[in-house]
């Protein structure tokens, strides 16, 4: 299950034609960017083309080469290939999704009408736009009425013919569409037969070539060397900045830190101790000391003789009715 799905999904990511909706989906692609260079004769919009098929080659080497060092061949591992065994479902289940879902029948299922085959749009009559292609000179609506899902044939009809860049246009994406699709079907089949040669049959030897374009392999096995550019640079510049961080806060931070703490020891805390010793404490004795002094002179009415005491509170009862009789 899993290499048969697998290999359906390669198929159709690779570009096989007709059965496969990878290929209609990158078909569309291709000839969308050549029919636009083809209409607008645009040097870059056919390099855009040239790289747009070239990525299509190249997905189809590198699936096939997966497919082939996968599942073909002498193992590498004996152990871990004795050791292979199918999925569970919860992994084949997905898998056959997906390669159900690698088939443009789904997308004619009726779910999918209206996004495949949209209804007929109402006859329009759209405002002048600004045309969108950089030789034209005038001011058709082909292009723009397209943009609202309208063809550029239905919108060249609307126009009654007037708009002649429009249909010109139109008559130009058919053949674009369909050397887009019979070079993408070259390309897809040379990427899958070229990798078939190195990897399956191994007429080609990928070590020959890679000794041959040494450079070039060591730039892509490399990875274009943005690894060591990330170590290199961004890696070492962080790393640089830290240390740079870390000795300023060892040397001027910490060295702010510990001043502080020095005068805080040193002089704050020998004046704030002078203080304690001189002021608070000297305030808190001076009081003890009146305390003292005043509890020695009255402790010493206590005699502890009892005529004393009454004595004491007759001359204090004669000296009440004397301040109440001036009163």
């Amino acid at each position: 299950i899993t290499f048969i799905t697998m290999l359906i999904a390669t198929l159709s990511i690779s570009g096989v034609p007709f059965i496969f909706s990878g290929f209609w989906s990158k078909d569309k692609i291709l000839a969308g960017v050549l029919g636009r260079a083809m209409e607008w004769s645009s040097v870059h919009h056919y390099i855009l083309f040239i790289i747009a098929l070239s990525a299509a080659g190249i997905t189809a080497f590198y699936m096939f080469r997966l497919i082939f060092m996968t599942f073909f061949g002498e193992p590498r591992n004996q152990e871990m290939h004795d050791m292979a065994h199918e999925s569970p479902r919860s992994m084949t289940v997905p898998l056959i999704v997906l390669a159900i879902l690698s088939f443009p029948v789904v997308n004619t299922l009726w779910f999918n009408k209206d996004y495949v085959k949209p209804p007929p749009q109402p006859h329009l009559h759209a405002p002048q736009h600004v045309y969108l292609s950089p030789d034209s000179k005038t001011g058709g609506q082909g292009v723009a009425l397209s943009l609202f899902g309208v063809s550029e044939a239905v919108a060249a009809e609307e126009e009654g013919g007037q708009d002649t860049h429009a249909d010109a246009g139109h008559h130009g994406h058919g053949p674009a569409h369909t050397i887009a699709m019979v070079l993408s079907i070259i390309v897809a089949g040379f990427g899958i037969f070229l990798s078939w040669l190195f990897y399956h049959r191994r007429t080609l030897s990928a070590e020959s070539v890679a000794t041959t374009f040494r450079p070039i392999y060591n730039l892509f096995w490399h990875k274009y060397y943005f690894d060591e550019f990330y170590d290199g640079v961004l890696v070492a510049l962080t790393v640089w900045k830290a240390r740079l961080f870390a000795q300023f806060d060892g040397s001027v931070v910490d060295g702010i830190v510990n001043g502080v703490g020095v005068v805080t020891r040193d002089i704050l805390a020998a004046f704030v101790g002078l203080f304690d010793n001189s002021v608070v404490d000297g305030i808190v004795n001076r009081v003890a000391q009146v305390t003292w002094s005043v509890g020695g002179r009255i402790r010493r009415i206590q005699t502890g003789a009892i005529q004393t005491y009454l004595f004491v509170v007759l001359a204090g009862i004669v000296l009440l009715i004397l301040i109440f009789r001036a009163l």
